[in-house]
């Protein structure tokens, strides 16, 4: 996830995410786990060193995806921390991403296995199906 994490990484700091807050941004293909160690990070380079490093930020970094926010990833199915990751950002901040129509696609498998979950709650699941994807697109 090298390349998203300094993409995303770019656009926090130059101001992107606040500039346009009507936007919303999708951060796909590199999985979810990174998300919470990297906000965390992230919002202590802004306490520390904001003013200098990033003055076009107004707040810290993880207010851009916690719930309400305009930042969204998307999650491998079989990700094992993805409770976790959805304790720490929100239900609806992590979208279902079905691989399709890449070759080595598991779906609709994919699909079934993200509902079967036992370590996902309700609602952890219904935002990973629906929620997250629901603001993401329709803005809701």
């Amino acid at each position: 996830p090298y390349g998203i994490i300094r993409q995303f990484t770019s656009m926090m700091f130059e101001g992107v995410f606040e500039r346009f807050p009507e936007v919303n941004f999708g951060f796909l293909e590199a999985g979810a786990t990174w998300l919470p160690w990297w906000l965390d990070r992230m919002d202590e380079e802004y306490e520390s060193r904001g003013a200098a490093e990033a003055p076009l930020l107004t707040r810290a970094p993880s207010t851009f995806v916690h719930k309400g926010g305009n930042v969204f990833v998307g999650c491998e199915p079989n990700e094992r921390m993805l409770g976790q990751v959805l304790d720490l950002v929100g239900d609806d901040v992590v979208m279902y991403a079905s691989d399709y129509p890449h070759w080595d696609s598991d779906y609709p498998g994919s699909l079934q296995y993200m509902r079967a979950r036992e370590d996902l709650t309700d609602a952890q699941r219904r935002g990973v199906l629906y929620e997250a994807a629901n603001r993401f697109y329709y803005r809701s």
